[in-house]
């Protein structure tokens, strides 16, 4: 497998004739590194739902290089849509790593929605529960919006999510 490095380093626009009839990029050493970098790092539904679980299993252990191999040096990470993010790798590594959830005090379940080129939508669930570990205190529905590097790394996250309301909210919520 070639290094990403070399894939970037080595990435250039593809000549005009990759899409005349009977040209195969990958086997025409003028396209063969663009033809790699889409093939072995382009995002699609598979790669961006193991992204998640990635995202879930460095969340549950806190480990800084299970953080850090999820964005790329110069990430964006916002908590919800229109405030300011954190930018850069290490400010995001830092913000997970400075206070992390209590194990066994949450638990998580995302799913892709959409992944078009680049970009990438998922939509799941997250719940906290109270010191005893038995009840839930707070359940959120979130979306994430996810832009991603040709490395495969995530360049930019945007949170929306949404607190679901406890069952005694929901009875006393005036009807529409």
């Amino acid at each position: 497998m070639v290094p990403v490095t070399e894939l970037q380093a080595d990435f250039r626009p593809p000549p005009a004739e990759i899409g005349a009839p009977g040209h195969h990029p990958a086997r025409d050493p003028a396209t063969r590194s663009t033809a790699r970098v889409v093939r072995l790092w382009g995002m699609d539904h598979a790669r961006f739902a193991a992204w998640l679980r990635d995202y879930i299993a460095a969340w549950r252990s806190g480990e800084r290089a299970a953080v850090e191999a999820l964005f790329t040096e110069d990430a964006t990470y916002a908590f919800a849509p229109f405030h300011a993010p954190l930018v850069g790798r290490p400010a995001i590594v830092a913000m997970w790593l400075k206070d992390p959830d209590r194990p066994g005090s949450w638990s998580a379940d995302y799913r892709p929605l959409a992944v078009e080129g680049d970009l990438a939508v998922a939509h799941g669930e997250t719940s906290y529960r109270k010191a005893d570990g038995a009840s839930q205190d707070v359940d959120y529905r979130n979306i994430f919006v996810c832009e991603f590097g040709p490395d495969g790394r995530c360049r930019s996250f945007v949170e929306w999510y949404m607190t679901v309301p406890r069952a005694q909210e929901q009875e006393d919520a005036p009807a529409p």
